[in-house]
Parts: C-alpha cells; structure tokens; sequence
C-alpha cells in the first residue's frame, strides 16, 4: 500500500494548482508564489517553500525571483508522474 507523507501531499496540491493556472493562461506563462498558493490552500508557508525548491532541484517546476517571479511547471502536467513527486521529497 503506497502511503504519501504530509510533504508529498501539500507537493500534489502546489503542482495541481499550478497546472490550473498553466491551462487558464493563453500563451502567457503565469507565476504562482509560494505564498499565494499557501494562502490559498491554507498550508504552512515555510513548508511549502522547501518543498517548491525540491521540486525545482527535481526539475518539476521552475522559478524565477523577484516582483513578478514565482512557480511555474517545468512540463507539462502530464509529463509528471507521482513516482517523481515521491523521489523529490
């Protein structure tokens, strides 16, 4: 029986949110912060933060610093398998 941490759970919800986000923009890639997306889930900021930066190690999502930076996938949502989201954590 697989059984997924609290880690590998909050990591399912960020990147779902953040494939949402992908499919709403038209051509125009749009970022999600840690913070709205911690806000909007209501799960540990901190947490979720180190648990973004795995995922931009694993190369699951990307990043960029600043005003208008965030979270963006890295591929396409469905070119990320759960065994990768496990091995990241």
């Amino acid at each position: 029986m697989l059984s997924l941490t609290r880690k590998t759970d909050y990591a399912l919800v960020a990147l779902a949110r953040l494939a949402q986000e992908q499919q709403g923009a038209e051509g125009e890639v749009s970022r999600l912060s840690a913070r709205t997306i911690a806000e909007e889930f209501e799960l540990p900021q901190q947490l979720l933060m180190s648990i973004l930066k795995e995922l931009h190690r694993a190369g699951i999502v990307d990043s960029t610093r600043g005003a208008q930076g965030g979270y963006v996938l890295a591929k396409p949502a469905n070119k990320i398998s759960v065994a990768e989201i496990v091995e990241a954590g």
